[in-house]
């Protein structure tokens, strides 16, 4: 099921707001108490009383902590990624072609979609693999470059041309 753009805007919205709610608890929490109105008074530069200047002065820090979190957030999907991809490799290509292809057979049963794709995944490979070996002979192909070869233009085909129902 697709997540509808107002959805997905409540969602980025609601966490806005929260990211926005932990900097003001963040500015207020400290050894000295600072109410709203003088946190937003230091913000905006009136730096009129102590606790606008207590503001002033945790603002810096708590910009850091916001930016430094922001990067280990988006180091931890980069780590994620590259440590998926060197997991399974470019032989994962396979799990996207092939289920399609065993779609476009034996339709939207998944009873008989799941056995057929780990056979014809496993077929694939296995052919990818001899191949490799048997077009640069005496050396070597990897298989997942043969595997994107022969995957690549079906599965650019089968997202062109087809609209599977039902799915």
């Amino acid at each position: 099921m697709q997540v509808q753009r107002p959805q997905r805007l409540a969602g980025l919205a609601l966490l806005l707001g929260l990211l926005l709610l932990m900097t003001g608890l963040s500015l207020t929490v400290g050894a000295r108490s600072v109410p709203w109105a003088e946190i937003w008074a230091g913000m905006t530069g009136r730096i009129e009383s102590i606790g606008a200047a207590a503001v002033a002065v945790r603002m810096p820090r708590t910009a850091l902590a916001v930016l430094a979190g922001a990067a280990l957030g988006l180091a931890g999907a980069v780590i994620l990624c590259g440590m998926a991809t060197a997991l399974c490799g470019p032989i994962g290509f396979v799990g996207l072609v092939v289920p399609h292809l065993c779609r476009m057979i034996a339709g939207v049963d998944y009873k008989l979609v799941l056995p057929l794709s780990a056979l014809a995944g496993a077929s694939m490979l296995g052919l990818s693999d001899v191949l490799g070996r048997v077009i640069a002979r005496p050396n070597e192909l990897d298989v997942g470059i043969v595997t994107a070869f022969v995957g690549a233009p079906f599965f650019i085909w089968t997202v062109r041309n087809h609209r599977m129902r039902g799915l």
